[in-house]
């Protein structure tokens, strides 16, 4: 996967499957978006996940997962 289809979240899916540019389709409801790069996954497949404040999270990678995790400790930090 390139790291510039990985950025946009197009890496290995079609316009449809994607949510549908120019309104192909409906995104599928089954999907979620990775909360870093914004790549939709099936949460059912998805081995790659993290739980924040009673809310489920699913990444693409573990560069996704890695730097979400990131994110939350550098808040966590300046909150106190």
């Amino acid at each position: 996967m390139a790291d510039r289809d990985h950025e946009r979240g197009t890496a290995g899916e079609s316009a449809a499957a994607s949510g549908g540019a120019h309104g192909d389709a409906a995104p599928r409801r089954d999907r979620v978006r990775d909360p870093v790069c914004g790549m939709m996954i099936t949460p059912s497949d998805a081995t790659l996940r993290s739980d924040h404040e009673d809310v489920r999270y699913y990444f693409c990678s573990t560069g996704c997962k890695a730097r979400f995790v990131s994110r939350l400790a550098k808040v966590a930090l300046t909150q106190f």
